[in-house]
Order: structure tokens, then sequence, then C-alpha cells
């Protein structure tokens, strides 16, 4: 998944989410087996 930085919320997790860097872009970042993924208004792609 990848992400342009813009200071919104991006966080991660299985049972619990936690948040990610969100003020830098980000590519690559792997999301584990069974993790949810939770973005609030930015610019994200999950390939």
């Amino acid at each position: 998944m990848s992400w342009n930085g813009g200071g919104r919320r991006v966080s991660v997790g299985k049972q619990e989410v936690m948040p990610q860097r969100s003020d830098l872009d980000t590519e690559d970042k792997i999301l584990g087996v069974e993790q949810s993924v939770l973005v609030s208004n930015m610019k994200f792609k999950l390939v």
C-alpha cells in the first residue's frame, strides 16, 4: 500500500489499529495477513 503524506490518518492492525506516519509519502508498505487499514481523507492506494 502507498499514500501521499498530508497529515491525515492511516492506521493498521489486526485486533487493535495503530497509527502510521501519515505526514510522509510512503510507498510499498506491506499489509500483513488478516490486518485491516483505516484511512481518512488522503490519497491512498492498495495494490
